[in-house]
């Protein structure tokens, strides 16, 4: 009954029955009346559970570049290994060096060299005015604003095993989505324990994942499910926003004040409604 008033919350009833029943079918005999209403009963939740969230099969629209220039960048810088943002710059990850674009001048500037610092780049995201690189063989490379230009740490001490990391956020503390879709937030180079929870479905081939300072919430772009996950800080799954052409999507970026994300998929940008 409460599946009219509110879908996210009812979901989370089914989920928990789903949990209820899948236990207490081990403690009726097989050919028991018990055991066959548990069934019927689990068969039931679990359709309610696939349908669940359909309001959330969300319509997009495709959009020019200019509504993002961070995809705009994306799209046209075919040799950029990863790439991302601040308020006034796009930064983009080459072979041989980061690059920076002054969002109002188009004005492109080199500024880092590769000194065999960065082998394979999987995220590159500007913070407080340093930037942060993860690379799948090095670890997670701090570049410190200094002077007119920039001192390289490591955000590790004893840098997890990051050959599976797919992309990384900041927020303070430093997300990162692994190809299986675990995610890790680590504080101070320290794993936070982050769980998540109240996903209906594992994540399948998820390619990107988005937080910030001013964002109150984390999103996966889970492209192997095609759909956008929202977590809170703490991981309890939110909401998902679902769409076939998420599949084929390369990156993302989310506007969460305005309530909607655009993406990149294929040579076009899409925007998807987040209310």
């Amino acid at each position: 009954s409460i599946q009219s008033l509110n879908d996210e919350l009812a979901r989370k009833d089914f989920l928990k029955a789903e949990k209820i029943l899948k236990d207490g079918l081990s403690k009726f005999e097989t050919e028991s009346s018990e055991k066959k209403r548990l069934e019927e009963l689990l068969t039931s939740v679990q359709s309610e559970l696939e349908g669940s969230g359909s309001e959330n099969m969300t319509k997009i629209k495709e959009v020019t570049s200019e509504e993002s220039s961070l995809l705009g960048i994306s799209k046209t810088t075919k040799n950029a290994l990863a790439i991302g943002q601040s308020d006034a710059a796009v930064y983009f990850i080459t072979p041989g060096t980061i690059e920076s674009v002054d969002k109002s001048t188009d004005k492109k500037t080199t500024v880092i060299k590769n000194e065999k610092d960065w082998e394979a780049p999987v995220a590159i995201i500007p913070y407080q005015g340093n930037l942060y690189v993860l690379d799948q063989k090095k670890g997670v490379l701090k570049y410190t604003a200094s002077g007119d230009g920039f001192s390289k740490g490591a955000y590790f001490k004893e840098a997890p095993d990051l050959s599976k990391a797919v992309s990384m956020s900041v927020d303070g503390s430093v997300w990162i989505l692994f190809q299986d879709g675990t995610i890790f937030k680590y504080t101070k180079g320290v794993s936070d324990g982050l769980k998540v929870s109240g996903l209906d479905k594992p994540l399948q081939k998820p390619t990107s994942i988005f937080t910030d300072l001013d964002t109150e919430n984390v999103y996966v772009l889970d492209a192997g499910n095609s759909r956008i996950i929202k977590l809170s800080k703490t991981g309890a799954f939110q909401s998902q926003y679902q769409n076939s052409m998420l599949q084929k999507a390369r990156t993302f970026e989310v506007m969460e004040k305005d309530k909607k994300a655009d993406f990149l998929a294929g040579e076009k940008i899409y925007e998807i409604d987040l209310q």
